[in-house]
């Protein structure tokens, strides 16, 4: 599996990336909203990215073939892409 760098949007609040399974290119998107709960309303860019980071397994169920996932991590976005 061959994910991309952690990028950001919305002034570093919301943390995005790509995988490629082999078959499917998803982007997985990890909304200011989670995140501010997750990590607080203040946290940096490099805060926000480290926590996606640090719960990356759970992030990457989030796709539709993933293991059953629970808050907070059903509210990460996940799209078909390629």
């Amino acid at each position: 599996m061959k994910q991309s760098p952690l990028c950001s949007r919305n002034d570093g609040r919301e943390i995005y990336f790509t995988v490629d399974d082999g078959f499917t290119k998803y982007r997985f998107t990890v909304p200011q909203q989670m995140l501010d709960g997750e990590c607080g309303e203040t946290a940096t860019e490099a805060a926000r990215k480290t926590w996606v980071q640090d719960n990356l397994h759970d992030i990457l169920n989030a796709r539709p073939e993933g293991a059953p996932i629970s808050p907070p991590f059903t509210s990460v976005i996940v799209e078909e892409i390629s």
